[in-house]
């Protein structure tokens, strides 16, 4: 027989009992009954006693014994007797053998000790384990801990009690049995919540309804959240799948009542505002159909032989200072963003479509930029800059003006004046070509919803007469301003666009295919300090500050031009300001413009759900990678879809032909499409 030491080690994160073997230069080798060997300091060692055994494996099996005999004492343990006999004490933590003594008295050998050592560590209620030693939570936390434990467990029952309302619902296909169960309307709405965004406690609803969801539709491959929106289509929580990409889309914004009350006194300074010349000249807005916002307008003068053309553009600052309610405000809006079926303006309504807007017949500040142009000189030259106040003579769309420059027989002043400002512009637009500019006009799909819910699309040629007209003299005007703020030195944000990788190529027509790939070779615009060049624009500077009832980064730039116009400081004299101030409402923008992108998708999802299963014309842009399927757009809308390729059919890009929708995958925000049957 031979004498060896059972001991109890701190290994792995856990207090295990180990068999005593060599000893090597002051160090114990120990042997664990799991089969590791390990080499350790004496002080590692937490508690000693002798073992009597025939060998080494008789000692190990010894203590795998001694090992079921503390599992077993273990549930002899009150781990809250032994709390409440520590508690309250000094606040310190305690050695695994001074709690054994304390319950178990005088037996404190490595089996009493492995079972203390077991309860508490699973009582983490009540202790909380530090290394070898435990701590007594105090009753404060055991108070709180309580109460969690309370919480949890009404959590895991209202989760049963809405699992069990829903499935009795859909076996009752749809209909709320022995009445309206408000749990369902809970459970529902968390269901909505989960499918929307991908997490949040409808996750767990679904799951536990997965078995019976699947049962009835038993298609494979089927994704729980997907799962989660037929659930909410079966028991009519909304009515088409669409319903969640529309509502998800939304925004939830409303002015505070302190911004109402500001618009009080805008209205009050608009109206006593006497300081202004008047500007003598007949201009005109020029807008899409339902415009109300109107921030810019057109007049043109003949002056033997020049063309003079007024760009003027709605002048909010004055009546917006800066920090005050309304500008904090439109600061964190960044922009209005205009939906399919609603629109959150930068500011209330009263001001952007009314108050400060250019309507016609109205007398509204303006900033005005004045350009002459001399005949058979087309270089833009610098313009008169002045504050003025402005009477639109009419507010037209871009229909309107297309009708009154394609006919050379429209005589009245709106025709004349339009027509010499298409021929200025022309010109500028060739001008910055030549410069190097990229000229290219990209449909556009305009998404309408009705009164009724009935969701229009159009597709809109951004390239007519009357929308160059339009686009060329906004570019003008930031170039101006642009110019007009580098010449004075005065802080400003500009717009730069560094060449194109390679020559770009955009042909008149638009051809879907060429056009993705041309202009993938663009460099990205960018926000700079300097006045560097835009190359797309084929400009030396340029910044944007014409749409300032629109954009918070534009009314930045217009007060810093405004202010540099009349002399007076700058509000923005400190370039790092200006540039945090520009960079912050210029993210805001761009999630903004998601915002409008994603809606608008999830409208022409809604409109295409009606028209499952009808043909249309595509043509096959790009394999998607990983699926053997091909991204497509459809000819009639531009909308890009994924179709299903037949094996060893995919189309070669820029290969047009008819495809039949397939179907509309709300989670994927997608398009399905194949060949048609």
């Amino acid at each position: 027989m031979k004498t060896f030491e059972a001991v109890l080690i701190f290994e792995s994160g856990r207090i295990t009992p180990a068999l005593g073997l060599d000893l090597k230069g002051g160090r114990r080798v120990v042997e664990t009954v799991f089969g590791k060997r390990y080499t350790l300091a004496p002080e590692k060692l937490l508690w000693r006693e002798a073992l009597v055994a025939e060998s080494r494996a008789d000692g190990l099996a010894q203590l795998r014994r001694r090992l079921a005999e503390a599992e077993a004492l273990r549930a002899e343990v009150d781990v809250e007797l032994l709390w409440e006999s520590v508690v309250g004490e000094a606040d310190e933590a305690r050695s695994l053998r001074e709690l054994t003594e304390i319950y178990f008295r005088a037996a404190a050998d490595l089996a009493h000790q492995k079972a203390i050592d077991l309860a508490v560590g699973e009582g983490g209620d009540f202790f909380v384990r530090s290394g070898v030693r435990f701590r007594a939570v105090s009753r404060a936390e055991r108070d709180r801990i309580q109460a969690r434990q309370a919480a949890e467990a009404e959590r895991r029952r209202s989760l049963e009690a809405t699992v069990s309302s829903l499935a009795a619902r859909l076996e009752a296909g749809g209909a709320a049995p022995g009445g309206e169960d408000r749990r369902v309307e809970a459970g529902l709405e968390q269901v909505l919540a989960y499918v929307r965004q991908g997490s949040g406690p409808g996750e767990a609803i679904v799951e536990r309804l997965r078995a019976r969801l699947d049962a009835a539709d038993p298609a494979p491959g089927v994704s729980l959240r997907r799962r989660g929106l037929d659930l909410l289509v079966w028991l009519g929580a909304i009515v088409r799948p669409s319903d969640v990409l529309v509502d998800r889309y939304r925004l939830n914004r409303t002015f505070a009542p302190e911004h109402v009350a500001a618009v009080a006194a805008v209205r009050a300074a608009v109206g006593a505002r006497v300081d202004l010349p008047d500007a003598a000249v007949e201009a005109y807005t020029i807008d899409d159909e339902g415009t109300e916002d109107f921030d810019d307008a057109l007049s043109v003068g003949l002056e033997k032989g020049a063309v003079v053309l007024g760009v003027h553009i709605a002048d909010p600052s004055p009546y917006l200072p800066i920090g005050s309610p309304l500008d904090d405000e439109a600061y964190t809006r960044g922009t209005t963003v205009y939906l399919p079926d609603r629109k959150y303006p930068m500011f209330p309504s009263v001001l952007s479509e009314d108050l400060l807007s250019l309507r016609a017949g109205a007398a509204r500040p303006v900033l005005s930029f004045y350009f002459r142009f001399e005949t058979g000189a087309p270089a833009a030259p610098a313009p008169r800059i002045v504050n003025e106040r402005l009477v639109v003579r009419r507010n037209l769309s871009y229909e309107a003006v297309d009708a009154l420059l394609g006919s050379e027989a429209a005589v009245d002043g709106a025709a004349v004046a339009l027509r010499a400002a298409a021929r200025v512009t022309d010109g500028l637009r060739a001008e910055r070509q030549a410069a190097g500019a990229t000229a290219f006009y990209m449909p556009e799909l305009k998404i309408r919803v009705d009164e009724a819910g009935v969701v229009h699309l159009k597709r809109l040629d951004t390239g007519t007469p009357a929308r160059r007209l339009v686009s060329e003299a906004m570019i003008l005007v930031n170039a101006a301003g642009a110019r007009f703020l580098r010449e004075r030195a005065v802080p400003a944000i500009y717009r730069a666009q560094h060449p194109a990788r390679e020559p770009v190529r955009i042909p008149e027509a638009y051809d879907p295919l060429v056009f993705r790939r041309e202009v993938r070779k663009m460099v990205r615009a960018r926000l700079t300090l300097e006045p560097e060049p835009h190359a797309g624009l084929g400009l030396d500077c340029y910044t944007q500050l014409s749409s300032p009832l629109r954009r918070y980064a534009d009314l930045v730039m217009h007060r810093q031009l405004s202010g540099a116009v009349q002399g007076r400081p700058v509000p923005y004299p400190d370039r790092d300001v200006l540039l945090q101030v520009v960079v912050t409402s210029e993210m805001n923008y761009q999630t903004a413009v998601e915002t409008e992108r994603k809606s608008k998708h999830a409208w022409a999802l809604r409109y295409l759900e009606g028209r499952l299963g009808e043909s249309f014309e595509a043509i096959a842009l790009e394999p998607l990678p990983g699926r053997g399927d091909v991204m497509v757009e459809l000819a009639d809308t531009g909308l890009v879809g994924r179709f299903v390729c037949p094996p060893g059919a995919a189309p070669e890009p820029g290969t047009r032909g008819a495809v039949r929708l397939k179907a509309i995958d709300v989670i994927e925000e997608e398009i399905v499409l194949e060949l048609p049957a």
